[in-house]
């Protein structure tokens, strides 16, 4: 239903209305822009796109004026948990099904703009991969709002993080630049809440599956760090990564695959020891 990155944590309320002179207006370029009616003609939905700003002053989001879909964002920045996830992120995709059809929303958080700044294609490219994959039936688990609401955001995005490097190559659209530059900039000090442990977690896979050649060195330093700072997170990561090995094999694969990779997160969020196992019946 949507999905998250990095780790920044704030309180915020919602201020809908006029944000000064700031647009909400996100422009996607070719291809990308070719992709979203893609995305539209597959769904029968449709692709919006906004910035959403905070004002530092107030500690409250703005929604401007000229956001496309305004009641429905409004709908989603009410609730606190989904506040909390969207203040951790660049940006967020929410993939609403409503009584008026289907909206693929693309959210991007502008208290955060100066992380990506100047990689923008790429991170559009990515959060349109996770509308792609809703629209194919390959969807992430349903938001469900409250304190563990990240376990299965994040469930779906690690598995879905694999099939969106695949589909973004394959369409000669680079993502790879703000992917970098988010693994570069991120730490690996203890996460002090479970949420924020997950999403190390989610970082630390998306290295050991997507890093190849020089970026390798991003890795090392990931998993050094870790070792000293949280040493079970690189054993959570080896298991998922058994997890995402095989083929998924279609949607019912996928749906599985998510499922066992959640199951992991779980017990990352309570802090419980966890046991790999193998079902023969799923893995037949």
């Amino acid at each position: 239903m949507l999905r998250s990155h990095c780790i920044l944590w704030l309180a915020a309320a919602l201020a809908a209305g006029r944000a000064g002179a700031q647009s909400a207006h996100v422009h996607f370029p070719e291809p990308l822009a070719a992709w979203a009616r893609e995305i539209e003609r597959v769904s029968g939905g449709a692709v919006r796109a906004a910035r959403i700003y905070t004002d530092p002053l107030r500690n409250e989001l703005r929604l401007p004026a000229d956001a496309p879909a305004p009641e429905l964002i409004a709908h989603y920045l009410r609730d606190d948990s989904f506040r909390a996830q969207f203040a951790a992120a660049h940006a967020l995709t929410v993939n609403h099904n409503g009584p008026r059809g289907k909206t693929h929303l693309i959210l991007l958080n502008m208290a955060r703009a100066d992380e990506w700044t100047g990689e923008e294609e790429g991170l559009l490219a990515h959060e349109l991969g996770h509308a792609w994959l809703d629209a194919r039936g390959f969807a992430a688990p349903v938001y469900v709002p409250g304190p563990r609401s990240c376990v299965g955001v994040l469930a779906g995005d690690i598995v879905q993080h694999v099939l969106i490097r695949e589909e973004t190559e394959r369409r000669g659209v680079s993502q790879k630049g703000y992917w970098m530059r988010q693994l570069r900039s991120s730490g690996t000090q203890p996460a002090p809440e479970p949420c924020q442990r997950l999403i190390q977690l989610a970082h630390l896979v998306d290295a050991r599956l997507g890093l190849t050649g020089r970026d390798r060195e991003v890795l090392a330093r990931f998993e050094s760090g870790y070792r000293a700072s949280a040493p079970r997170l690189p054993e959570y990561a080896r298991a998922i990564e058994a997890v995402l090995a095989g083929d998924p094999g279609g949607r019912e694969g996928f749906a599985t695959t998510v499922r066992r990779v959640r199951e992991i997160l779980e017990s990352v969020y309570d802090g419980a020891p966890f046991q790999a196992t193998e079902n023969k019946e799923e893995n037949r």
